[in-house]
């Protein structure tokens, strides 16, 4: 099964000195040091393949805050709603509606984005929904099961897939069984369905278990087994309107157990579909192959502050930062994480970027060239600022005139390079050069093709010698095959110049990489005639 592992551990001689690498860094062996403390442990699934059936790494994702995004059927809107573009607050509503993402599709589309995560979209009381009252509606104020059955058949027409957020952990307290339970207390059918403390219910101290303290998310009881089956019946009722996968709501609250026969129902329905969890931290307990595909990968998003914005890491720790999760993860689950830089939980990351937009453009190029699907929360791509929330859920500005075209121009051109070359969506990865200073780059390979990637948070510009040989030895052919080829064509990506080289008398090239700038330059080599 899953559970056998294998353990091992690098050992480098040079001459008469030699040194340990175990997991966490190179180490010398002592009493104090065990071999066994350092070794890598590795479960047996780390070395299954990755399924290539599956879709999510040719993704570029949008996120959408669904009542902020686009108000196309202002008759659904209830008589508090506030016009478009209010300021945010926790309790406010501004009408935004599914017929409006449907009407939002061409703008997606033509940023380069081919999947949606939205927010959920349950009946629920609150702008946020993450307090689900009927699991199988469709909240009023965001429209019918019509319109969602003609926004998934539309985003599918458009090649576009589309998967729902859903909260399993707690409910509304208008949810059927609560507020049962609430009515009848202990006699109540449902009195079993949350972890009641005592009856009568008591909201305003509440004496039950809920999310966070807060009285109005009550936890439901797992443990119950109608609780158990009720939920996966939510999944398998979704999977029939051909959703593409669930990004799932704080999903540590519930047992691993819970999570791997939530992914037997989905993938039975869909084996394509992708199932991404909301774990802020290390993933790796869920990333087994039998629960999560990905998670939000809100530890690459902090890594990239740390490096961009706050210049707090050298680019080495960033280095090793990184190779800790692709060491830690299985490929397959390091090829599907969801790279975000922002959503409705962070700041906007023009916002945490203080408007420096070179930070800003290094992030939206490294996760766009970076192995896992990248997300684009909405509104980012036009230059929306935000603090946290609810500051960060600001409406959707639909006039052009007001938006950054800087951000917008670079954001189409970042996704189109991504959605271009196959080599930064399924290559491999290697971490090429980087100093104790602000270089990281990284090279990615497909076929005998080699993408490199540098990127530069100093304040002096930097010239990088690539040369071609070694670039060749990263890539799938064997290395004594270099002795064929006869040009490399050398293309920067963002700049668009290209140019042609005999390796024999040119053996490499010069990269520039401007400061608190990056390059991307793609490496074609072609072999002479037999």
């Amino acid at each position: 099964g899953c559970d056998s592992r294998s353990v091992y551990l690098f050992k480098a001689v040079s001459g008469s000195a030699s040194s340990f690498l175990g997991f966490k860094a190179p180490f010398e062996a002592g009493r104090e040091n065990s071999l066994a403390a350092n070794a890598f442990s590795v479960p047996d699934y780390f070395f299954k393949s990755i399924n290539q059936a599956y879709w999510w790494p040719d993704a570029i994702f949008y996120q959408i805050f669904p009542d902020r995004f686009y108000d196309a059927a202002p008759s659904l809107n209830q008589k508090f709603v506030q016009p478009w573009g209010s300021a945010p607050a926790l309790d406010n509503f501004t009408g935004g509606d599914i017929a409006g993402i449907t009407a939002g599709l061409p703008h997606i589309k033509a940023l380069g984005a081919s999947a949606l995560y939205l927010n959920p979209i349950f009946k629920s009381f609150s702008n946020h929904k993450y307090d689900t009252v009927d699991y199988f509606q469709i909240d009023p104020t965001l429209g019918e099961i019509k319109d969602f059955t003609g926004l998934v058949s539309k985003a599918h027409e458009n090649g576009m897939k589309i998967i729902l957020d859903a909260v399993f952990n707690h409910t509304s307290t208008d949810f059927f069984a609560f507020a049962d339970a609430r009515e009848k207390g202990a006699k109540s059918p449902y009195a079993g369905w949350y972890n009641f403390k005592s009856f009568p219910v008591n909201m305003a101290k509440p004496n039950y278990d809920c999310w966070w303290n807060i009285g109005s998310m009550p936890k439901l009881n797992i443990k119950n087994e109608k609780v158990y089956e009720y939920l996966l019946s939510v999944a398998r009722r979704w999977m029939e309107f051909k959703i593409d996968g669930f990004r799932l709501d704080v999903p540590e609250e519930l047992p691993h157990s819970f999570w791997k026969d939530f992914r037997k129902t989905v993938k039975k329905a869909d084996p394509a579909a992708y199932i991404v969890g909301e774990i802020w931290a290390d993933g790796s307990k869920w990333l087994t192959g039998d629960q999560f595909d990905g998670i939000m990968n809100y530890k690459l998003r902090n890594d990239l502050i740390s490096f961009f914005v706050k210049k707090e890491i050298k680019a080495a720790e960033l280095d090793a930062r990184l190779a800790y999760d692709k060491v830690n993860l299985p490929d397959s689950a390091f090829y599907s994480m969801l790279n975000l830089l922002g959503s409705h939980d962070t700041p906007r990351i023009l916002t945490v970027c203080g408007g420096n937009l070179n930070a800003l453009k290094s992030m939206v190029a490294f996760i766009m060239a970076y192995p896992g699907a990248p997300c684009i929360y909405y509104g980012d791509e036009i230059g929306l600022e935000g603090g946290k929330d609810p500051d960060n859920r600001r409406c959707m500005v639909w006039d052009k005139s007001k938006w950054n075209m800087e951000i917008f121009d670079f954001y189409q051109k970042a996704t189109r390079i991504r959605n271009s070359n196959i080599e930064l969506r399924r290559g491999e990865l290697y971490t090429w050069r980087c100093d104790n200073a602000g270089l990281y780059s990284f090279i990615r390979t497909h076929g005998g093709s080699c993408m490199a990637a540098a990127f530069n948070n100093s304040t002096a510009d930097i010239s990088l010698r690539a040369d071609f040989k070694e670039l060749f030895s990263y890539s799938d052919s064997p290395a004594q095959d270099f002795k064929s080829v006869k040009f490399a064509t050398v293309t920067n990506l963002f700049t668009e110049e290209e140019k042609k080289y005999d390796v024999k008398s040119d053996g490499g090239f010069n990269m520039s990489i401007k400061k608190e700038g990056f390059a991307i330059y793609r490496i074609r080599f072609e072999m002479a005639e037999k």
